[in-house]
C-alpha cells in the first residue's frame, strides 16, 4: 500500500488499528485526529512530482526540497483549517528513488505530522518501493491489496479516495497498473458505492505527445467507466495543472512542485470533496502568476446511466481561469473549459455591479474556449468577469493599469 505517515502524537492509535494495517483507514471523524481542532475531514492538500534530492547542494536537487518546505509552511499556517491529510501523488524522489531522498522527505514532513496531519505517499516513476521500505521498515504492512504494489483506500465523509500504483521500471518513463491490480479495482469498486470514489495515480491517462502514459489505461477506463460512483481520476507526471474530461470522468492534472510546464505554475492544490462535487483551488508558489488562486467546482457526472454512455459530458462542469496577462492593458485573454455543450454567459462587472460587456452568450459545444477582452475605453481598476452555464457560476477578478 502507499506509504502512510500517521501524526506523530497518534502513532500508537494507528498502529493498534487493525483495519488501517489491512490497508484501508476509515476516519477522520474523530479519535484518528485526538485532540487536534479545525480538522476538516472533506479537505485534502493535493501535492504532486516533489523530486526531494538527498543532497540539496547538488544541481539537478538545487531548490526543490525549498520548494516542498513552502508548501508545508503554507499548509501549517493555515490554522483556521487544517486538512485531513496531504497526498503526495507520485515522483518523491528525485531520479532514482535513493533512500537518502526519502529520508530527507520524510524530514521536511515532519512538522505537518507533529500538528497533527497524516501524510499518504504513492509511487511515481522517479520512486523505490524497495528504498523506501528500507528508510521506513516499521511502517511497512503485514500485507498488501495487491502483491508489490502500493495500494490504499482512505475513506473521508463524502468520498473514498483509491490510492492507486502506477510504478513500472524505477527511472523508466511508462506507468502501468497491472494485471492483478487491475483485477483488484474490478472485484472491489463494485462494494464502494455507496459515496463517490476518487482514483489517484502517478501517470497521466491520456496522450502528451512524448511524454509516456499509463500504457494500460484503456483496460482501466473498462472497468471504471460503467461504474458511476467513480467521479474523477486525479494525477501528476506532466508538471501542469490542467482539468480535463476523460470519458465522463474529472481528469485533474496537478501541477508540481518541482517546477512547471510550459505556462502552468509550481504549486499545489486545496482540494474539498463534497457528496456533488469536489472545490478546487490552486495555489501557485509564486503568488504573482497569473494562475494563483484559481478556483471552481467540479460537478460529478450522475449515478445514472445515460443513453450518451461512452460519449458522455458532466453536466454543468466547468473551469474558469484566471485571465491573463493580469494586470493588463489594455487587453486580456479568458480562458475557460466546459465538458458539455449548452448556453454560456460571460460577463464583465464593474466593482459596483455594473455589467461593462458581454463576451459571450450562446450555445457553445463542449471544450476548451477563449475570448479577448479589450479594455482600452475603460479606466484603470479592479473589474470582475462571471462565466455561467446552466445552474453553475464561476466569478473572477482582474486587474486594469493603465
Amino acid at each position: 500500500m502507499p506509504v502512510y505517515l500517521p501524526p506523530i502524537n497518534r502513532r500508537k492509535f494507528i498502529k493498534s488499528t487493525s483495519i488501517a494495517t489491512a490497508g484501508v483507514l476509515l476516519g477522520f471523524k474523530g479519535d484518528l485526529f485526538g485532540n487536534v481542532s479545525n480538522v476538516d475531514p472533506d479537505y485534502f492538500v493535493l501535492v504532486a512530482d516533489t523530486h526531494i534530492d538527498e543532497d540539496r547542494s547538488t544541481e539537478v536537487g538545487a531548490g526543490l526540497a525549498e520548494r516542498f518546505e513552502i508548501v508545508v509552511n503554507r499548509v501549517l499556517d493555515n490554522t483556521a483549517s487544517r486538512p485531513a491529510g496531504v497526498i503526495v501523488n507520485g515522483d518523491v524522489a528525485r531520479t532514482r528513488g535513493l533512500p537518502g531522498d526519502y529520508l530527507e522527505f520524510f524530514n521536511i514532513v515532519k512538522p505537518l505530522r507533529e500538528a497533527g496531519i497524516p501524510i499518504y505517499v504513492t509511487m511515481g516513476n522517479h520512486d523505490d518501493r524497495d528504498s523506501l521500505w528500507e528508510t521506513l521498515p516499521d511502517e511497512k504492512p503485514d500485507e498488501d491489496y495487491v502483491s508489490d504494489k502500493h495500494v490504499l483506500i482512505v475513506e473521508s465523509p463524502n468520498a473514498y479516495h483509491f490510492l492507486l500504483d502506477t510504478l513500472y521500471i524505477v527511472n523508466g518513463r511508462p506507468g502501468l497498473l497491472e494485471e492483478e491490480q487491475l483485477d483488484w479495482l474490478a472485484r472491489t469498486l463494485p462494494d464502494y458505492d455507496d459515496k463517490p470514489v476518487i482514483l489517484y495515480g502517478h501517470h497521466h491517462p491520456v496522450s502528451r505527445g512524448t511524454l509516456s502514459t499509463l500504457e494500460d489505461y484503456d483496460k482501466l477506463w473498462e472497468i471504471i467507466r460503467p461504474m458511476r460512483h467513480v467521479k474523477a481520476y486525479i494525477y501528476g507526471h506532466t508538471h501542469a495543472w490542467r482539468i480535463e474530461n476523460l470519458a465522463g470522468l474529472h481528469g485533474i492534472n496537478l501541477p508540481a512542485t518541482a517546477g512547471g510546464a510550459g505556462t502552468s505554475p509550481v504549486g499545489f492544490v486545496h482540494s474539498e470533496f463534497k457528496s456533488d462535487r469536489v472545490n478546487l483551488r490552486l495555489e501557485a508558489l509564486d503568488t504573482g502568476h497569473p494562475w494563483h488562486d484559481q478556483q471552481g467546482s467540479l460537478v460529478y457526472r450522475s449515478d445514472e446511466p445515460t443513453s450518451a454512455d461512452g460519449q458522455e459530458e458532466i453536466p454543468g462542469a466547468m473551469q474558469l481561469h484566471q485571465n491573463y496577462p493580469n494586470p493588463f492593458n489594455p487587453k486580456t485573454t479568458i480562458r475557460y473549459e466546459i465538458s458539455s455543450g449548452g448556453h454560456v454567459n460571460l460577463t464583465v462587472f464593474d466593482t459596483q455591479g455594473r455589467r461593462i460587456a458581454s463576451l459571450v452568450n450562446e450555445n457553445q459545444s463542449a471544450g476548451q474556449h477563449e475570448v479577448v477582452f479589450d479594455a482600452g475605453s475603460l479606466a484603470s481598476g479592479i473589474y470582475v468577469y462571471k462565466l455561467e452555464k446552466g445552474s453553475s457560476t464561476i466569478v473572477k477578478s482582474m486587474t486594469l493599469v493603465k
